[in-house]
């Protein structure tokens, strides 16, 4: 559990805003084009952010950290950024740069011109999850919002967020170019409507006389070598702690934690190899981890 932040902390709204795509920008149009035109684009975010009162923390690689007083001027500056590169009618049309954003909002450690906290951790999540033209902002972050703005907003499942045990709602915007703007932001109303969540299904894991079920209620399962696990298999090249299964919103992911890989196919598909990282587990099928393969565990999910 995360203590209580001291009672010095700040209470402020903290927003990671991101170039992304720039690892293939960067073998696509060579070192000196690609850091000129990242520059160019951190700098945009820059005036974005400042021009609505906030403040510039620092730059990491191609993404700006930046913390302003309160929500809604934060995501004014993620969607006037998004709006500056995704709309054809600005001067950066064409040049292949999108961005996304992270927004959340409470009490951190300011330190020497850096800063410390959950708070923190939690924007740099959302906005690694975040889709390109889109800004995710967590519920703190949500609840600071204009009514205006609170009624364009799409609530998304509730997301688990990796180091984080409880479920975080989060709210999105999106640039749709398509489709008719929102006032000059280029965003689709969402509507008033109180968006509903989907309801969580359940998943059963098994391996001979092993079994856990997965759901509401325990919505995480260990598997590896280790015999603390949920489901245990004994073999050498299967990890102590080699994946996990857990109930992300509504739907089901498999995490692999290995080294020497998890394997997952579902029923009618070829299979997937999983290295650090997640397949969503959908219908019925079978996991392999490492080369464990006669010790096949089958999962269910309805």
């Amino acid at each position: 559990m995360i203590p209580p932040p001291p009672a010095h902390a700040l209470s402020r709204t903290w927003m990671f805003i991101d170039i992304s795509g720039s690892v293939s920008r960067y073998s696509d149009r060579g070192y000196t084009e690609a850091h000129a035109l990242n520059a160019e684009c951190l700098e945009l975010f820059t005036q974005a952010v400042e021009s609505r009162g906030g403040q510039v923390v620092k730059r990491i690689g191609d993404a700006v950290l930046s913390v302003f007083d309160e929500a809604q001027p934060a995501l004014d500056a993620a969607l006037a950024s998004l709006d500056a590169l995704a709309n054809p009618e600005t001067p950066w049309s064409g040049r292949g740069l999108h961005a996304r954003a992270g927004i959340n909002h409470g009490p951190v450690i300011e330190d020497g011109g850096d800063v410390y906290g959950d708070v923190v951790n939690v924007a740099a999540r959302l906005v690694n999850l975040a889709s390109a033209d889109e800004v995710l902002l967590s519920e703190a972050a949500f609840g600071g919002l204009a009514d205006e703005a609170r009624g364009r907003a799409q609530r998304v499942d509730a997301l688990a967020l990796r180091g984080k045990d409880d479920m975080i709602a989060t709210f999105r915007f999106r640039w749709t170019g398509s489709d008719p703007p929102t006032e000059d932001t280029g965003l689709t109303s969402m509507g008033d409507a109180e968006p509903t969540l989907l309801v969580p299904r359940r998943l059963r894991l098994r391996l001979g006389e092993q079994f856990v079920d997965l759901g509401p209620e325990q919505r995480r399962a260990r598997l590896g070598r280790s015999r603390d696990n949920d489901i245990v298999v004994s073999h050498p090249s299967v990890s102590r702690a080699h994946a996990e299964v857990l109930l992300r919103g509504h739907s089901f992911v498999l995490v692999d934690k290995s080294v020497n890989a998890t394997s997952v196919r579902v029923t009618g598909s070829s299979p997937v190899r999983s290295v650090r990282e997640q397949v969503t587990l959908v219908g019925r099928g079978a996991i392999v981890l490492g080369r464990a393969d006669e010790d096949v565990i089958h999962f269910d999910a309805n």
